[in-house]
Order: C-alpha cells, then structure tokens, then sequence
C-alpha cells in the first residue's frame, strides 16, 4: 500500500504510513495483551450481544 501513496503524491500518508507500520510491527513488544487480541480477531465494537452486529473501530459511530 505505501508505494501507492507515493505513485499518486499523496504526501502525508506517504510521510507517516511507514511510522503506523513500524508501531504496528512493534505493537507485539510494546503491548502483548492488545496484539493478542488483535490477532484473536478481537477488532471489532458490538453495541449489543448480537452474532453479526461487529462493526470496525474506526467505522463506528457513537450514538
């Protein structure tokens, strides 16, 4: 994704896309519980106990 940023000069993505990927690799070390969850599939925000009511963090909207 990151050579896409550049190849359509999208400046600041392109600036600061590798500094979200370096925290995203070192997320392992720097906090083990919360890459844990991560990889569990533990991402999503359920408003009520549902099966299929996951929405993504950054998709939600509060009410």
């Amino acid at each position: 994704m990151l050579p896409w940023f550049m190849m359509y000069d999208h400046t600041n993505y392109a600036r600061w896309g590798p500094v979200y990927q370096a925290d995203l690799k070192a997320s392992e070390y720097a906090a083990p519980e919360v890459f844990k969850e991560f990889i569990e599939g533990h991402f999503a925000v359920r408003l009520k106990e549902n099966a299929f009511n996951g929405v993504p963090v950054d998709k939600l909207l509060s009410e």
